[in-house]
């Protein structure tokens, strides 16, 4: 039994913007009063647990009735509505829970998590005896063992214009405002942009290396290095996580964990 999850784009109607506002809103003064909760507790020399904590705040917060339901134009909410969703691909089963996401550039989703039984007898890639070997780095992006060189593309130095013109309209704009709002908006889509190029980039040479060979040997790397201990920014930390996102570990590795786990395995 595999447990994933399956993650939808959302388009939902002014009315039911306003109402997943409000959800949102209450789940923001659930979590406060979790963390107010548990600071009274700490300033008073006790101890709490979850479980004190969901039936002290999480219990009393949930006063409207709750619940899902997958339709064929998306899925059912309760106090929402019918949210519509673009059906990339279908559920594997029922799902047992989901999330309604929105992120910084406005765009909404719906995650889903489902339990499945995987068939390993069903390998979709021939069978094949080679075997490559990776080497990532920052200004190659990897350097594979039969002498091939993966270039890297540097989606957010190649968007930099774009975010610095948008960075200074931010900066220029008055908090709380509606303009600020948008100029906030208009930063996370360039950086969208750039993360979803880096993922594409990434996920088509991870499905490549995991159909072309047996076993994936990667090459180790200390990412500790890449910047100071204080946190701050420098060039080789900036060029890490064009290359790789947020999370430090290679790209390219990263999707062929993704692409092996339903094909083959990787060393």
């Amino acid at each position: 039994m595999t447990i994933v999850r399956y993650r939808y784009r959302a388009y939902p109607g002014p009315g039911q913007v306003q109402a997943l506002a409000r959800a949102f809103g209450c789940a923001r003064v659930g979590f406060n009063d979790t963390l107010r909760a548990r600071d009274e507790v700490y300033a008073a020399g006790e101890r709490i647990g979850d479980t004190d904590v969901q039936r002290r705040v999480v219990t009393l917060a949930k006063q409207t009735p709750e619940g899902f339901g997958v339709t064929p134009r998306g899925v059912r909410a309760a106090k929402v509505g019918v949210l519509r969703l673009a059906w990339s691909r279908a559920l594997p089963s029922v799902p047992s829970s989901a999330t309604v996401i929105r992120q910084a550039d406005g765009r909404y989703y719906v995650s889903f998590v489902v339990s499945f039984v995987v068939d390993v007898v069903d390998v979709p890639f021939p069978v094949v005896d080679a075997e490559v070997g990776l080497d990532p780095g920052l200004g190659r992006l990897a350097t594979l063992s039969s002498g091939e060189i993966v270039a890297n593309p540097r989606p957010l130095r190649s968007r930099h214009r774009g975010l610095a013109r948008a960075r200074r309209a931010l900066a220029r704009r008055r908090k709380e405002s509606v303009n600020r709002r948008k100029a906030v908006r208009r930063v996370a889509v360039e950086h969208r942009k750039a993360r979803e190029a880096r993922r594409d980039h990434h996920h088509t040479l991870a499905a490549r290396l995991v159909r072309d060979s047996r076993a994936v040997h990667v090459e180790g790397q200390r990412q500790v290095a890449a910047g100071r201990k204080d946190g701050a920014a420098t060039p080789r930390r900036a060029g890490m996580v064009d290359a790789c996102g947020a999370d430090v570990r290679p790209g390219p590795v990263r999707a062929a964990g993704r692409e092996t786990g339903t094909h083959r395995g990787a060393a």
